[in-house]
């Protein structure tokens, strides 16, 4: 481990707060930066970071910097008010979803300057994100990857090195893609039970004692009829369908495709009229 890393980290909302937490478990010397919500800081302080009044100073402390932001827009104005400030073999990680456009382009120009870019998207929920538990898609050159392996190791379960620079937040945009096209599926699948006479509650019941029982290893006693106890949901930002402008996340109904530990589960009928509860570490 790299003790002698001094790590910086921007954006300790939903995602970020968990995995600077553990970060600072892990060891590692961690400076934060406060956006509109202090309660994910603060808490953070309490546990042992320092705060930084600027992103110049975060800068000038930081040997690595992950960067959890809503999109490549916020990511590319970070990191022009970060550049001039960091210092030479730094390393900048956008754990954002991001476009790999933008992202290539970013490393290209860092490059010239002597500082590496790191493409590093996160799969899983704010509550893995605090038990260390994410899973991280990385595009980095080799001997980037192998620096920061054990830092991102710290709140990250599953780590899969991609490729090159770039390749992370393709792989994100990929995964996404798989995500939005089940969700669809299963949309249709919904609608055409209806006309069938199968209402939603039924529709479910079947679909957890038929083909996902198979994957999910629960048998049909142990979910009951209409018993919604176990699974996830699928979670976007409700800006990717140009839906309607808003910083809230739509839910899609209950997909029983795996357990995460028995969350809460929530059932919506419409995405656009639903949002997720606000965690304190929204920001």
């Amino acid at each position: 481990m790299q003790q002698n890393e001094k790590i910086g980290f921007i954006g300790v909302g939903l995602m970020g707060h968990g995995m600077a937490k553990n970060i600072l478990r892990a060891g590692y010397p961690v400076t934060v930066i406060a956006h509109k919500n202090r309660v994910p800081v603060e808490n953070l302080v309490s546990l042992g970071a320092q705060e930084a009044g600027s992103l110049e100073a975060l800068a000038k402390g930081s040997t690595l910097v992950f960067i959890c932001a809503p999109g490549s827009p916020q990511v590319e104005q970070i990191i022009a008010e970060l550049t001039p400030n960091l210092s030479e073999n730094a390393v900048i990680i956008d754990c954002s979803t991001s476009d790999p456009t933008s992202t290539l382009k970013l490393a290209e120009n860092l490059k010239s300057k002597r500082i590496h870019m790191v493409d590093a998207p996160l799969g899983g929920t704010p509550v893995q994100a605090e038990e260390g538990a994410l899973s991280a898609m990385v595009g980095a050159d080799q001997p980037v990857f192998a620096r920061i392996k054990p830092v991102i190791e710290s709140w990250a379960a599953t780590l899969v090195h991609i490729g090159a620079v770039g390749d992370g937040h393709r792989m994100k945009l990929l995964n996404n893609f798989l995500s939005l096209g089940y969700a669809a599926m299963y949309s249709e699948a919904l609608a055409l039970g209806a006309k069938m006479g199968i209402d939603a509650k039924r529709f479910d019941s079947g679909i957890i004692v038929g083909a996902y029982a198979a994957f999910t290893d629960v048998s049909s006693e142990e979910y009951g009829e209409g018993s919604f106890t176990k699974g996830f949901y699928i979670s976007i930002p409700t800006d990717l369908f140009l839906l309607e402008p808003s910083k809230g996340r739509g839910l899609f109904p209950w997909v029983p495709i795996s357990r995460d530990g028995g969350q809460m589960l929530r059932r919506p009928s419409r995405l656009i009229d639903l949002t997720e509860t606000r965690s304190p570490f929204y920001d």
